[in-house]
């Protein structure tokens, strides 16, 4: 979900999106160990899709996907108008 909301086409949640994997990139254990994946709960009452995770309730990672990308890198992305 973290990587559709890097490419969403409102500005905020992009920005947003950079803050949890900045945040989550900072706090979180290096690349070499190995990551537990827990289903969160969903929220079914969301009446956008940015609402079915309560953020703040779960260990958020950054996605492996952009491991490789610099803060940077990320941060120019979602300052482009075009997601």
């Amino acid at each position: 979900m973290i990587l559709s909301m890097l490419t969403d086409e409102r500005c905020h949640i992009r920005t947003l999106t950079v803050r949890r994997i900045i945040k989550a990139r900072v706090i979180g254990p290096d690349g070499n160990c190995v990551r537990r994946f827990v289903i969160p709960a969903v929220n079914f009452r969301a009446t956008d899709y940015v609402d079915l995770i309560d953020w703040q309730a779960c260990n958020v990672t950054p996605p492996t996907v952009l491991r490789h990308i610099s803060y940077h890198e990320i941060l120019k992305m979602i300052q482009d108008d075009v997601p």
